[in-house]
């Protein structure tokens, strides 16, 4: 199959009742769709190409080959940050973490592989460590360290005000626990939104080592997102490096494939007959079923069993759980030598406290309708909140645009593949754990989510200087209802490829 172009005219009443101002073409009732081929080594990038040359045991940055493995166990953010960049070439993931200073640049120069030894295709002197970065790039970077100077090395971590809140929150959430273990269907109402809470402020600053300067305690609070969301592995696979490197990219985003039949992106095709109304009906099942996968089907398909055969020195067995990018983004990891011992036991521990809440539901209660509300209803609210939350800050029309997925700067890409509402406020900065103000999370994912209203105007003021602007929202209502508007016309202005022989 070829990439084809289509054109789709006259949209049916329901669409044009639904359609927002979020795209020119759309308002006119027509839209022209890209549709992109499986990926394919001749549709990749070049860089992506260069990156599976890359030898297992090195790291490749700005060009250099880096022998890194003597530097793990001392690494400031810990052995899983930089073992994330092991094998491949990791610039974007190195740029994006260390914002705060240059001292890393000397440290790395130490590491590097001779030029008569790597296989390296760029330039390969270490004299001149430091790269040319985009004048976007060093505003962002001179406005965190102006932002932070003077208040100590670790000031850009979680607030002690927000840390006090959290210990409360957390306090909440372990006695809603005790609840549930009693049958309090009180206790089983509340726990998936104290469980919201517990990993979008927790959790995953911890996945971005946002949380503490102290590799462990980064480590834990990403646990927290147990049994709900998401275990360590296949979180750092689907977030840290297929998501946040890769924001809106159809062939290397995990988010825009978490559901097989729904489409979230002009260039995402499928194979079947699709309308707007039957888009937003399989989009619903992944709102009800989201995180049930993340937490239950993926960690034990996509990293332990797959990790033990390759521990065994097997071939590693091809398993139902999520799509071939995450597939492909795991087994690079594990050639990699990602899933060591203790972190299979710690993952598969995890996994099983999440496949225990509904089987031990369905144990005490049977088939019934508090069996469901107990083994079915924590995964189904945390699952919409996830995806409403996670979800309208980049499945937009604007913000999925070419002008802002192909733009060659990557930092500037990340402010304009996401839309940000409610910008600087404080409450609901809390309630999304920092995910209204997505542009900031994704041009400096290190920072913690506290820190986002003091910072959100000093970064869309770059934003505006550098014609980089995200898209905007007042609210999260309204945020919703486009995005909602956008996946109905990923649907109704669908027309399935024809194959060509």
């Amino acid at each position: 199959l070829k990439s084809r172009y289509f054109r789709v005219q006259d949209a049916n009443p329901l669409f044009l009742i639904l359609k927002c101002n979020c795209c020119s073409d759309r308002s006119r009732g027509t839209m022209t769709v890209t549709e992109t081929v499986s990926r394919t080594e001749t549709s990749r990038p070049v860089l992506d190409q260069l990156a599976e040359k890359v030898p297992s045991h090195l790291w490749r940055i700005h060009g250099v080959d880096y022998d890194l493995k003597a530097f793990e166990k001392v690494h400031p953010g810990g052995p899983i940050a930089i073992h994330l960049g092991r094998g491949e070439d990791c610039t974007l993931l190195f740029e994006s973490y260390h914002l705060m200073n240059e001292n890393h640049r000397r440290v790395l120069a130490a590491f590097a592989v001779k030029p008569d030894t790597s296989i390296c295709t760029g330039d390969n002197d270490v004299s001149s460590p430091a790269p040319r970065l985009s004048a976007f790039h060093k505003d962002i970077k001179g406005v965190l360290r102006s932002h932070f100077k003077d208040r100590g090395v670790a000031s850009h971590k979680a607030k002690r005000g927000h840390s006090l809140l959290m210990g409360v929150v957390f306090g909440s959430y372990l006695m809603a626990w005790v609840g549930y273990a009693r049958g309090s269907v009180c206790a089983v109402l509340v726990l998936p939104l104290l469980a919201w809470l517990v990993m979008a402020n927790l959790s995953h600053d911890g996945s971005h080592f946002a949380v503490s300067r102290n590799s462990f305690i980064n480590q834990a609070a990403l646990w927290a997102a147990s049994p709900f969301y998401y275990t360590d592995a296949t979180w750092y696979m689907q977030h840290i490096i297929s998501h946040h490197l890769n924001t809106n990219d159809p062939n290397k985003d995990i988010d825009l494939h978490h559901h097989g039949q729904t489409r979230w992106h002009p260039q995402v095709r499928r194979m079947h007959r699709l309308t707007g109304v039957k888009n937003l009906l399989w989009h619903v099942t992944a709102f009800l079923g989201a995180t049930f996968m993340l937490a239950v089907v993926q960690p034990l398909t996509k990293f332990v069993i797959p990790g033990v055969y390759v521990h065994q020195g097997l071939p590693i067995p091809h398993m139902w759980g999520s799509s071939k990018i995450m597939t492909d983004v795991m087994e690079l990891r594990l050639a990699a030598g990602f899933a060591t011992g203790s972190r299979l036991a710690v993952n598969a521990a995890l996994w099983a406290w999440a496949a225990a809440v509904p089987v031990s539901a369905w144990w005490f209660y049977g088939l019934s309708a508090k069996g469901l509300l107990f083994g079915y209803y924590p995964y189904a609210m945390s699952a919409m909140l996830f995806m409403m939350i996670t979800q309208v800050s980049h499945v937009q029309a604007e913000i999925q645009r070419p002008e802002a997925t192909n733009d060659p700067d990557f930092f500037r890409r990340q402010a304009m593949t996401s839309l940000d509402y409610s910008g600087g406020s404080v409450l609901w900065g809390f309630l999304t754990g920092g995910l209204n103000t997505q542009s900031v999370h994704h041009v400096a994912p290190a920072i913690h989510s506290s820190h986002y209203p003091d910072l959100f105007s000093k970064f869309r003021a770059v934003y505006i200087k550098h014609g980089c602007l995200p898209a905007q929202a007042p609210n999260l209502l309204t945020a919703f209802y486009r995005h909602l508007c956008h996946v109905y016309s990923m649907g109704e202005l669908y027309v399935v490829p024809s194959p060509e022989m």
